[in-house]
């Protein structure tokens, strides 16, 4: 596996992997049609958002951006 790939993959670098994989395998199921995966993308985004949020209020609070929880 690329680098790359591995990066977005990884629970450890991507707290949102499962959502990642799962966008991905969507579309290698569906020839690549984004329409019907539209779906996995918004699960994915939203969990990026929260993701962010939470490691926004963490620097705040002067906390590491990592979340053990």
């Amino acid at each position: 596996m690329a680098d790359g790939l591995k990066r977005w993959t990884d629970k450890g670098t991507n707290p949102c992997a499962a959502e990642s994989v799962a966008s991905l395998k969507c579309l290698e199921e569906n020839n690549y049609d984004k329409a019907r995966c539209a779906n996995y993308f918004l699960a994915y985004k939203e969990c990026k958002r929260a993701w962010n949020k939470r490691k926004a209020e963490r620097r705040r609070r002067g906390l590491p951006p990592g979340d053990p929880a």
